[in-house]
């Protein structure tokens, strides 16, 4: 998005279309300490890491248009190659996401995919919802889906 990051450290190996290491930055927009593996080496990439964002302003990291401000652990373990593959959990924790300055009342979360008796099955539990999908279904398709949702709307 054309945004200059600065101060940033990395500190690890990177070989084979691996890196296993840490990264710490601390830009004025973003500070964050992750540390783990990104491994493209097989034919389905795996990620393991955990991070602890102090600070992200998402509106001036050009990733939105609203001020939008975010900190929190994140705990990464799964492979994939596409959102419909995704195998594995993310864990929220400790969040805290304001809006305009306004915190939003969410705080947690864990979304979990995994193939139970050749079905895809995903959790998500948070402090707000809960939910579960099962089933043979598209999560790419779902944007799709969405989009012709609205467009029907628009035209009533």
């Amino acid at each position: 998005n054309s945004y200059p990051y600065r101060n940033i450290t990395l500190n690890g190996q990177v070989a084979n279309r691996k890196f296993n290491g840490t990264c710490l930055t601390r830009d004025a927009n973003l500070a964050f300490d992750l540390n783990g593996l990104l491994d493209f080496s097989q034919s389905v990439p795996r990620i393991d890491m955990e991070a602890n964002i102090t600070k992200a302003d998402l509106k001036k990291l050009r990733f939105t248009r609203e001020n939008i401000d975010l900190s929190g652990r994140l705990n990464l373990d799964f492979t994939g190659n596409d959102l419909d593959s995704y195998i594995g959990k993310a864990v929220v924790s400790g969040a805290d996401i304001t809006h305009d300055g306004i915190r939003i009342p969410f705080d947690s979360m864990t979304l979990e995919s995994q193939t139970i008796n050749d079905q895809k099955v995903i959790t998500l539990i948070s402090n707000e919802f809960d939910g579960a999908l099962a089933g043979e279904f598209s999560l790419k398709g779902l944007a799709n889906a969405f989009s012709a949702c609205a467009l029907v709307r628009r035209e009533k």
